[in-house]
């Protein structure tokens, strides 16, 4: 694999894969990630993710720079988060007023002329998708493989291979919109909108299993 190649995998079907001599550049991905769900619309919820694909892997390390094996869940849709109804308006209606003493007075009164409406639902995110299984058998020719091992700033990362099987992180649930209600002569009644939950779905982040076969060992 040249520096940052890709071998991607369905998500939907578990992959297989037996490479006897592999060379590995810099910067190289093998991936079955799940895809992200879709964000919600007026009057319907965001998807879920989709879950990771598992991998069977038998590679013999000839070279190896630096690689990702990823099989994270996608993550889940943002909800919809609901337009604000629209505000009351009023306006101010001068009125005279004939006092005792045959003077008139203005008097001034607040009248609604167009009521406020409710805001728009908001609606649920979705969950977040599974993290594949990983197997990985591997081998080398006498040098050592280092696992989720970040370099520092100052060091480049080589026979290096970064593991990831996280689940998806669920989307952000919307919100419904400020509705505006009342007929009062004088403000009116303002309600927030608040999160709607998401809507359940198991999430776990997948297995592990590395087996070291210079020395027959698994763990």
């Amino acid at each position: 694999m040249h520096n940052k190649a890709e071998i991607k995998f369905a998500a939907n079907t578990a992959g297989t894969m037996v490479v006897k001599a592999a060379y590995i550049g810099d910067g190289c991905t093998i991936t079955s990630t799940g895809t992200d769900g879709e964000h919600g619309k007026r009057n319907g919820p965001a998807t879920n993710g989709e879950n990771g694909g598992d991998l069977k892997l038998s590679i013999h390390f000839i070279k190896l720079g630096s690689l990702a094996i990823d099989t994270r869940g996608g993550g889940g849709g943002n909800g919809y988060s609901g337009k604000n109804g629209s505000k009351p308006v009023s306006q101010k209606v001068a009125t005279k007023v004939m006092q005792p003493d045959g003077n008139y007075t203005t008097v001034y009164k607040t009248v609604i002329v167009k009521t406020g409406s409710e805001g728009e639902k908001g609606t649920a995110a979705g969950s977040g998708g599974s993290g594949g299984d990983i197997t990985l058998t591997y081998s080398s020719d006498e040098f050592v493989i280092n696992f989720n091992r970040n370099a520092r700033y100052s060091q480049k990362a080589t026979r290096h291979i970064n593991i990831m099987t996280q689940a998806g992180k669920t989307g952000i649930p919307g919100k419904d919109g400020r509705s505006y209600v009342g007929f009062q002569e004088a403000g009116s009644a303002v309600i927030t909108g608040a999160p709607i939950p998401a809507p359940y779905q198991r999430q776990t982040d997948g297995q592990l299993k590395l087996i070291n076969a210079n020395e027959n060992q698994a763990y």
